[in-house]
């Protein structure tokens, strides 16, 4: 699939025909000005597709209230407004227009939007460090089984929007098993001291 085409910035003749292999100063073909192409890798990606809305076949089909030229699916269940698929919200159970989602989320009226997201991989980490940071030794026992828990359990839950990987949860697992490793050696230690 060719992606968009690129031109020169001075005279807006077309370029080579690869442009990922000019990654160095090139001169146009057409008008001699020498130029660098940088290629985002993103340039030759398939865009994604979403749900377009349909285009009102029969007079008389109620029309989207953003898009007159859209047919309607779905009426917003809070203010009534035929939308069409490319408008239509769908929250659980719930369809809403964008004005209604808008002043919903403003207002924190609704309930399936998640304003805020638990990091279960932050807490856990918060667990591991913060008893061996402060010296709070007669805490670890506590903290290093919760840290661990803590890990295990949001290892597959929804984690923040902004997307982040699972290191601050190995992380935190591996301090866990880490400072309770230490916990049972300084025990064993402390025993045959005292035998």
């Amino acid at each position: 699939m060719p992606g968009p085409a690129l031109v020169c910035p001075n005279c807006q003749a077309p370029w080579p025909d690869d442009p990922t292999a000019v990654a160095s100063l090139t001169e146009c073909p057409s008008c001699g000005r020498e130029s660098t192409v940088a290629v985002f890798p993103a340039l030759h990606r398939k865009a994604p597709q979403g749900q377009a809305g349909e285009v009102i076949l029969v007079e008389g089909e109620a029309a989207c209230f953003y898009h007159h030229e859209k047919r309607a699916v779905h009426p917003c269940d809070s203010c009534g407004r035929f939308l069409c698929a490319l408008c239509c919200i769908t929250l659980n159970q719930t369809k809403v227009c964008p004005g209604c989602f808008e002043t919903g989320h403003k207002k924190g009226t609704l309930q399936d939007v998640a304003g805020r997201r638990k990091l279960y991989d932050s807490a856990a980490l918060f667990l591991a460090l913060i008893p061996p940071l402060l010296t709070c030794g007669f805490a670890i026992p506590l903290s290093a089984p919760a840290a661990i828990g803590m890990a295990i359990y949001g290892w597959n839950r929804t984690s923040s929007v902004v997307p982040r990987n699972r290191s601050r949860a190995i992380i935190a697992f591996v301090l866990g098993i880490l400072e309770i490793a230490l916990l049972g050696a300084g025990a064993v230690a402390y025993y045959h001291s005292r035998s």
